[in-house]
C-alpha cells in the first residue's frame, strides 16, 4: 500500500509541474484611470470591472516611459528602458532577453 501511495505521489507531482500555467495577461496604452471599478464616477465598464473582480488589479503600477513600445519592452522584460535598450518607438529588444512570452512559453 505504501508503495502504490508512494507511485501516485511521484505522478501527481510529475504531472503538476508539467502542466504549464493558465495566464492571460491583459495590457492596453493610453489607458488612465478612467474606470468605474477603479472609482471613476462618470465612466461605467461593467465588462472591464467584472474581468478585474476575478482576476488581479496592479492599483500602483507605473509606466517606465512617455511612448508606448520602450513601455511594453519594459513590462515584457521587466527592465528599465535604458537596461533593455528600447528607448524610441521601432526599437526592439535583443532576441536573446528572456521576456513573459518565452518564460511561460
Amino acid at each position: 500500500m505504501r508503495l502504490l501511495l508512494f507511485l501516485f505521489s511521484l505522478t501527481a507531482t510529475a504531472i503538476a509541474h508539467s502542466a504549464k500555467p493558465n495566464v492571460l495577461f491583459v495590457i492596453s496604452d493610453d489607458l488612465n484611470t478612467a474606470l468605474s471599478g477603479l472609482g471613476h464616477p462618470e465612466c461605467k465598464t461593467p465588462y472591464l470591472d467584472r474581468f478585474a473582480e476575478t482576476g488581479v488589479t496592479f492599483t500602483r503600477a507605473f509606466c517606465q516611459f512617455p511612448l508606448c513600445g520602450p513601455s511594453r519592452a519594459s513590462i515584457m522584460s521587466g527592465q528599465y528602458p535604458i537596461v533593455n535598450g528600447v528607448t524610441g518607438n521601432g526599437g526592439h529588444l535583443n532576441p536573446q532577453r528572456m521576456t513573459l512570452p518565452r518564460y511561460f512559453g
